[in-house]
C-alpha cells in the first residue's frame, strides 16, 4: 500500500514539470479495454489492452517503428503507460482510425511481473506530462465462476468470466453438450460426484449465427436431482495474448452452489411458457440458451416441449436438393435436432415416427454439404 501512495505522489510531482499550454493525456477507465473488445472487463498479466483518449500523442509525432513482436518498447515517441508501478511493452501508438472520434490509441501488453489483483492506477505519460491516474481492476484468477440461483430439476447456468479468452461463448456448435474443452467438477462434502455421460451429436457444420453468451450450462452434465450444498471448479483452455492458440489449460477455484427445492408444478409451468415463446418469439429462436435449458431434467414434458422447436416438416424435393439458407434457422434445425439425443429411442418414438426422426436429424447436414 505505502508502495503505490509513494507511486502516485512521484507521479503528480513529474506532472508538474509539464510545459504550460501542453494539454495532458485524458481518458477514464471505460477507454482501457482488452483488445478485442467492445466493453472494460477485468484484466489480468500478459493481456493485450487498447487505451483510447485524447492527448495520448506527443504534438508531433516522431515515426518511431511499431516492432509487432517480443521484446515489446517500454516508450515510443516520448510516450509510456504506468500499470503499478510497472511500465508496460509498447504494441501501437496513433490514431484511433476513426475520424469522427479524433481520438488516440495505444495498445500495450500488460507486464508479465505486473499486479495480481485489485485496482491498479494507470496512467499515460508523454515525457515528463503525465494524465491523471485511472483505476482498473485486475485479477490472477484464469477463471471466475458466479452462480446466482439453483433448483433442481431446473437449468443451472453458470457465469464464465475468463480475462484472458475474449471471444469466450456458448454455443460452441450445434451440439448443446460440446463445451469445448472446458470441464467441470463438482463434489459435495468433498467427494467428486460422477458426470453425466455426454450423448453423440452429429458433426458441426462450422460457426454458428445464434446468440451466443459466457455462461455454460451446468445442468447437462450433472442432473441435479437432490437438493443441498454443492461445489464447482471449472478447467480448460486458456489463450496466448493474441488470441490465436491456447497457451495453458487454466483452473477456477472452488465455488459452492446451493441447491434448493423447486415445485414440480412450477417447472410445468416454465415449460409451457418455453413452449409458447417457440412460436412468437424471435429473439428466443436465435438464442442459444433455449435448447439446453429444456434439457436439465429429460423427461417427457422436456420432449414434449423441445418438440415445439424442431423444424417444420419440408417438402420432400427440398430434402433432396436444396434447403433455403436464407430461412435457415440454426436453433430449429442444427441445435434441437442434436438436443433429441438425450431422450430415449422408446420416448422418441411415442412423439415422431422413424422417418419423420430421420428427416430432423438431415435437416443440419443437408446445408452443410451444400
Amino acid at each position: 500500500m505505502m508502495k503505490t501512495l509513494l507511486f502516485l505522489v512521484g507521479f503528480a510531482a513529474i506532472s508538474s514539470l509539464g510545459a504550460q499550454g501542453i494539454e495532458r493525456p485524458r481518458l477514464t477507465s471505460d477507454h482501457i479495454l482488452p483488445v478485442g473488445s467492445y466493453v472494460p472487463r477485468l484484466l489480468t498479466r500478459g493481456q493485450f489492452v487498447s487505451i483510447y483518449g485524447w492527448n495520448l500523442l506527443p504534438k508531433k509525432w516522431c515515426e518511431a517503428p511499431h516492432e509487432q513482436r517480443e521484446p515489446y518498447p517500454k516508450e515510443l515517441c516520448g510516450v509510456q503507460v504506468w500499470i503499478g508501478d510497472r511500465r508496460a511493452g509498447l504494441l501501437y501508438a496513433g490514431s484511433m482510425g476513426n475520424p469522427n472520434m479524433r481520438a488516440d490509441q495505444i495498445n500495450l501488453q500488460v507486464p508479465l511481473d505486473g499486479p495480481q489483483s485489485g485496482s491498479v492506477p494507470v496512467r499515460v505519460c508523454i515525457e515528463q506530462i503525465c494524465g491523471d491516474p485511472v483505476l482498473v481492476e485486475f485479477t490472477a484468477q484464469d477463471i471466475i465462476l458466479h452462480v446466482h440461483e439453483a433448483f433442481v430439476h431446473m437449468p443451472l447456468w453458470v457465469d464464465v468470466e475468463i480475462p484472458m479468452n475474449i471471444g469466450f461463448g456458448y454455443p460452441f456448435s450445434v451440439c448443446p453438450w460440446d463445451f469445448d474443452g472446458y470441464t467441470f467438477e463438482i463434489r459435495q462434502s468433498g467427494r467428486l460426484l460422477p458426470l453425466a455421460q455426454k450423448p453423440q451429436c452429429a458433426p458441426s457444420r462450422g460457426p454458428l449465427y445464434v446468440s451466443h453468451s459466457s455462461k455454460l450450462p451446468l445442468h447437462l452434465v450433472y442432473h441435479f436431482d437432490v437438493p443441498g450444498t454443492y461445489e464447482i471448479r471449472l478447467s480448460g483452455p486458456i489463450l496466448s495474448p493474441d488470441q490465436t492458440s491456447v497457451a495453458r489449460i487454466g483452473i477456477s477455484e472452488w465455488v459452492p452452489i446451493n441447491v434448493e427445492p423447486y415445485p414440480e408444478a412450477r417447472r410445468i409451468a416454465w415449460l409451457n411458457s418455453m413452449k409458447e415463446k417457440a412460436d412468437v418469439s424471435s429473439e428466443w429462436r436465435g438464442s442459444g440458451e433455449v435448447i439446453p435449458s429444456l434439457l436439465a431434467w429429460p423427461d417427457e414434458q422436456a420432449l414434449a416441449a423441445l418438440l415445439r422447436f424442431l423444424p417444420q416438416p419440408a417438402p420432400k424435393k427440398a430434402l433432396t436438393t436444396h434447403i433455403d439458407a436464407s430461412n435457415f434457422n440454426e436453433v430449429k434445425n442444427c441445435i434441437a435436432p442434436a438436443a433429441l439425443e438425450i431422450f430415449s429411442d422408446a420416448l422418441l418414438s411415442k412423439y415422431i415416427s422413424p422417418k419423420r426422426l430421420e428427416e430432423i436429424r438431415s435437416r443440419c447436414l443437408l446445408l452443410s454439404n451444400r
